[in-house]
């Protein structure tokens, strides 16, 4: 996503916890790649669930993208934090925003909604730009049994993202408000980073 110069490399990882598990080529195809890590060197832990930061970390390393033109003032980030540098890149891409008191959050679990809209704006940095107006946002919508729980502010980055196949349902069921696994962050980063052709 940005204009440097890249060395290929050649890093193949996979975790002692994830043979047989449904996301175990996303998992190793992404840790191959760099974009994320596992718990400790052997062990993925799929099915734990992910913070904001780290979501964060990930959908910075899978862009590309290393430096920061906009600076934030989250009262709840400290400059030595391991996470500062990649929240401040997301800030200043718009990929976030922090919460209405001033606060990021970083360490509080991210939902399956708020990934969504992250994702949505990762969308539109990597030309997966499209329009789509109320009634289709609808239509895609009420193919969920649960799409009622979707927060408003989530409704068009859900659609966006149902549309271009980055994010699918549970059995008939989006689950927005249900705290996104590190398993499900593996798949849908690797679903965007095809769609967008950058693997």
């Amino acid at each position: 996503m940005t204009n440097s110069i890249y060395g290929l490399i050649y890093n193949k990882k996979t975790f002692t916890d994830i043979s047989g598990h449904w996301a175990q080529e996303s998992i190793n195809d992404l840790a191959s790649r760099l974009v994320i890590n596992g718990a400790n060197e052997q062990r993925f832990v799929p099915n734990s669930e992910i913070t904001r930061a780290e979501f964060m970390a990930i959908m910075i390393r899978a862009l590309g993208l290393s430096s920061a033109n906009k600076t934030f003032d989250f009262k709840d980030i400290e400059e030595k934090a391991w996470y500062h540098q990649a929240v401040q890149i997301g800030y200043s891409y718009g990929l976030v925003d922090g919460l209405s008191d001033g606060s990021f959050k970083p360490n509080e679990k991210i939902t399956r909604q708020e990934a969504m809209v992250i994702l949505s704006r990762a969308m539109k940095l990597a030309e997966l730009n499209k329009e789509i107006d109320n009634a289709e946002q609808q239509e895609l919508i009420n193919h969920f049994t649960d799409s009622e729980q979707l927060a408003s502010w989530a409704l068009q980055a859900a659609a966006l993202t149902i549309e271009t196949g980055i994010i699918g349902g549970y059995q008939g069921e989006l689950r927005p408000m249900h705290n996104i696994t590190r398993a499900e962050t593996a798949v849908i980063i690797q679903r965007f980073l095809q769609k967008a052709k950058l693997i």
